[in-house]
């Protein structure tokens, strides 16, 4: 009995880990990449990463190759980057002095700054929008 009572207890344990995961893909479904394979999720994962540690929000701004991108600006335009194309990401913490005093009130909840391999066409996006 007491067996059955630990095994529950993991199914349980596993499924609410599981159910909370895809609930935060839910939410950051904006920040989706354009590979086909699990490697569209990989700027998810690595927000969902950094908000566990306390280190960003899940709505963090995007920073590529210089261009401010809210997560609001993420809902009328998709983002056109890949894995592949990803060179590095480094971050400034929510809350920070330097996250504020760069990017105002849209740093608030922690900045991505991400470099790329391709420096042409600002990944598909309209720049009037980025205004």
């Amino acid at each position: 009995m007491k067996k059955l009572y630990i095994a529950l207890f993991v199914i349980l344990l596993l499924g609410c880990k599981s159910s909370s995961k895809h609930m935060l893909t839910e939410t950051n479904n904006r920040y989706l990449l354009t590979d086909n394979n699990s490697d569209k999720d990989y700027l998810i994962d690595y927000i969902n990463k950094l908000e566990k540690d306390s280190i960003i929000t899940d709505k963090p701004l995007l920073v590529i190759e210089g261009f401010a991108i809210s997560y609001d600006d993420l809902e009328s335009h998709k983002l056109n980057l890949s894995k592949n194309e990803i060179k590095s990401i480094d971050h400034l913490n929510k809350n920070s002095e330097g996250a504020i005093n760069i990017y105002g009130d849209k740093g608030k909840g922690g900045v991505l700054l991400i470099m790329s391999n391709r420096h042409s066409d600002y990944f598909g996006l309209d720049l009037k929008w980025l205004k």
